[in-house]
């Protein structure tokens, strides 16, 4: 071929594809660019709605937290104001004033919720504790009662339109409470306040609210946790006021719980204890011995021991002056006792050394003794296949101040209910005592030592039957 042709050609040629790729790639930096700008859209966007969420969730759990915040100190109130969770929020606010006094009437329309409430607040502020220690000053303690109520009844009435502050951000509101009990009663088994709160946060711009619910467990029972015993049952065999269990002296702090068993809940109250003997490791250990049986348990309360009931008009047939005389042998009731809506009330003014004193199966007996009963007296109230018997139709109210005594004694089975707070008690021979014994000190009685191993204390009471 023409060498000059060829050049011709190839002239030609790359003009033809010049011509045909002019404008090319200003679309394609266009394109690119735009691409660029969409991707970067694309994750501004993404990150600013990543941000939005972890301001979202922040927001959440701070609320959370706030409600949280509200609860503890709606709780916290009732530190010293346990009646009030009794009632419904709207009876705080119904019959609570605004410095905290009950609200006992209303243009001369009485107002039932605030008698009650008053009565506890007078009973509260004025009481002892469980040693029987009259508290601080029932004004001081009035006062400081009323404070807290007033913080109840402002929450109460606040509504669901006003929140109380936390901090500058956080805020809470009760949204409500509802005793599920008898309104004003204490609960024989378990019942449960539910509390309603809610938690408002504004932390980083904006709003969120969260609400809560809450069934607290209310409860009338002795023990420390405030539940029932271990067994299910809500009452104690065997309640005592100072010191633990042992047998015939204080052997408490060697933790020597004697040689006799108990098929009774345990409760200790430890008043007067400089010792400090009455602690966990004591709980543990006596727990874990072979003194406690099945499942019954020992623990320690706070819960005050009650006073004996008001003694009755008592007619003169039944009043034993000077005690019970010893060696003596007694069935009650007698011919010619008394009964008062079926009930023979007794008054012994002195010591029962009798040898046997025996309540006939069947018949509800009460006694109030101001005396000791002595070592050597088999008291015999047997109820085991006595239809319609049962252990609490036989009671006994020890109302002596000072250096009252029971000394259960003998292989005689013993049912009955005793309550005596000021008594030292304890059991000799192999006695068996079945029901439930509230008493002052148990096992410290020295010349009233149980023999060989047995069951001392068998319970059979609910709270109903007492």
């Amino acid at each position: 071929m023409n060498t000059r042709f060829k050049f011709l050609l190839i002239n030609y040629l790359s003009r033809y594809r010049a011509s045909h790729n002019s404008g090319f790639a200003l679309p394609m930096a266009i394109m690119v660019g735009a691409s660029i700008i969409i991707v970067g859209l694309a994750v501004v966007i993404q990150a600013q709605g990543n941000q939005s969420k972890v301001v979202s969730q922040k927001a959440k759990a701070t609320s959370m937290a706030a409600a949280e915040a509200g609860l503890t100190r709606v709780q916290s109130l009732f530190a010293t104001t346990k009646f009030a969770a009794l009632y419904n929020g709207t009876d705080w606010a119904n019959a609570i004033d605004s410095n905290g006094t009950p609200i006992t009437e209303s243009g001369g329309t009485p107002n039932p919720v605030g008698q009650a409430l008053n009565t506890k607040l007078t009973a509260v502020a004025g009481g002892t504790d469980a040693c029987g220690d009259s508290s601080a000053g029932a004004t001081e303690k009035t006062n400081a009662i009323k404070t807290q109520l007033v913080q109840l009844r402002t929450l109460a009435t606040a509504g669901s339109t006003t929140f109380q502050p936390l901090d500058g951000k956080n805020s809470y509101r009760l949204v409500s409470y509802k005793y599920a009990g008898e309104s004003g009663k204490i609960p024989q088994g378990q019942a449960v306040g539910r509390l309603v709160v809610e938690g408002k946060s504004t932390e980083g711009g904006s709003e969120s609210v969260s609400r809560i619910m809450v069934d607290m467990p209310i409860s009338g029972n002795p023990g420390s946790s405030g539940g029932t015993f271990s067994d299910g049952s809500p009452v104690p065999g065997l309640w005592v006021k100072e010191g633990g269990v042992a047998n015939g002296d204080d052997k408490d702090t060697a933790k020597n719980f004697g040689n006799q068993s108990y098929a009774a809940n345990v409760v200790f109250n430890d008043c007067g204890d400089t010792k400090g003997v009455i602690d966990k490791p004591y709980l543990d250990a006596l727990n874990a011995s072979a003194n406690m049986e099945g499942s019954y348990t020992a623990e320690k309360s706070s819960m005050t021991m009650p006073s004996i009931p008001t003694k009755p008009t008592i007619h003169a047939n039944n009043k034993f002056l000077s005690g019970i005389a010893k060696n003596s042998t007694l069935t009650l009731p007698e011919t010619g006792d008394v009964a008062t809506d079926g009930i023979y009330y007794y008054q012994v003014d002195g010591d029962i050394d009798a040898k046997t004193l025996t309540v006939s199966p069947g018949n509800k007996v009460v006694i109030y003794l101001n005396g000791s009963i002595l070592k050597g007296v088999d008291i015999v109230h047997n109820c085991t296949g006595v239809s319609g018997c049962d252990p609490t139709d036989f009671q006994i109210y020890g109302e002596k101040a000072t250096g009252g005594e029971l000394c259960m004694n003998g292989n005689n089975k013993t049912s009955a209910f005793i309550l005596a707070p000021t008594y030292a008690a304890g059991s000799t021979g192999g006695a068996n005592f079945s029901g439930s014994l509230w008493v002052k000190s148990w096992g410290k009685i020295s010349n009233c030592s149980a023999s060989g191993n047995h069951t001392a204390v068998t319970q059979t009471q609910n709270w109903t039957d007492i």
